[in-house]
């Protein structure tokens, strides 16, 4: 174990800062307390919150017998929403688990809220989007945690995404793959401000959306449609290939990148638009070093692959074609990438 002296000499830093630090956190964690109190804590701060939600709702529809309660549901998720920003941005020494859980709750619940009321009163799902923006903005600008800005994140990302494919947009695919672009660049080239939960959710929007909803939900979607998201998808897979290139200087390393790249890019192209997607995250979670985006990508894939053999969208023949070829593919890609580990080995 390495001393706090030796670590302070190595880091080029005074090592009476870093014993400062050490012990703020000793002194963090013991007033947090065991992780099984926190659990309780944050449970039933989950439960108050929501009991308080659920008491105001009735409160306007029930009691107030309001017909078209929209904007009234609207008025109440604001001061919910108010309430939770207030309780976290004055919780500024971490008053308690159950208070920053409480508040979360609040705040999450007042942003579907404002965002459910005011689309129920225009119905329109993408006024709804649009209106949640705001407090998600105003989360990853103002609140410091990771909690409330996955919740209100996932929040609009997911009423885009119902917003697209409730009202048929045109070149539904492509607009979905735009949301893998977009996460896809925030977690290439992180901004200064904390936006992995926003990232994250940008990132999986598109191929959650075309695995879970199936192929019935994109009848109206053009063959031009599958072909542009497919590009969009190639597109951003090289990218990462040229990431990766600029870190190699070895001329041969490059050739074997090129030649894996090809056979991957063909996966992609012989593979419907849900399985590309989610091969780009694979291929992201290895140019990331994430091993957990990788896991999620991998069951993404065949949790894909299983119910593309069930889909109704495709003959038998069309779906044995496709799964043969990327398997043919797959095969090549084991073949080239065993080549290339006894060509390192033999040098």
């Amino acid at each position: 174990m390495i001393e706090i002296p030796a670590l302070a000499e190595r880091l080029g830093v005074d090592s009476g800062r870093i014993a400062e630090v050490m012990t703020a956190r000793d002194r963090e964690h013991e007033r947090a307390g065991p992780w099984y109190i926190q659990a309780i804590l944050a449970i039933g701060a989950w439960v108050a919150g929501c009991a308080l939600i659920g008491f105001a709702g009735t409160l306007v529809v029930v009691t107030f017998e309001i017909r078209e309660p929209g904007l009234s549901i609207a008025a109440v998720g604001l001061i919910f929403l108010a309430g939770g920003l207030f309780l976290l941005l004055t919780d500024a020494d971490g008053a308690g688990i159950f208070k920053a859980q409480f508040a979360t709750t609040l705040a999450a619940a007042g942003t579907a809220l404002v965002a459910g009321g005011i689309g129920s009163e225009t119905k329109s799902l993408w006024v709804a989007a649009l209106v949640s923006v705001v407090p998600a903005a105003l989360v990853v600008w103002k609140v410091p945690g990771l909690m409330l800005q996955t919740l209100t994140s996932t929040l609009s990302v997911g009423l885009f995404v119902a917003a697209v494919l409730s009202e048929r947009t045109y070149f539904p695919l492509a607009i979905l793959s735009l949301t893998l672009a977009a996460g896809t660049a925030l977690l290439l080239y992180p901004p200064r401000i904390e936006l992995r939960p926003t990232s994250v959710a940008l990132l999986f929007a598109a191929p959650l959306a075309m695995i879970l909803t199936g192929y019935h939900w994109f009848h109206w979607a053009s063959q031009g449609d599958e072909w542009l998201s497919r590009a969009i998808h190639m597109a951003l897979f090289l990218w990462m290939v040229a990431v990766i290139w600029q870190g190699l200087e070895s001329r041969d390393k490059r050739i074997e990148l090129a030649v894996l790249a090809a056979i991957a890019l063909a996966v992609g192209a012989i593979l419907p638009p849900g399985g590309s997607a989610v091969l780009l995250i694979i291929a992201l979670a290895y140019v990331l070093g994430s091993r957990l985006l990788a896991e999620a990508g991998i069951l993404l894939e065949a949790y894909y692959l299983c119910r593309f053999y069930y889909d109704l969208h495709f003959t038998l023949l069309a779906k044995s074609a496709i799964l043969t070829a990327v398997g043919c593919a797959l095969l090549l890609l084991w073949a080239a990438s065993r080549w290339i580990a006894k060509r390192e080995a033999k040098s």
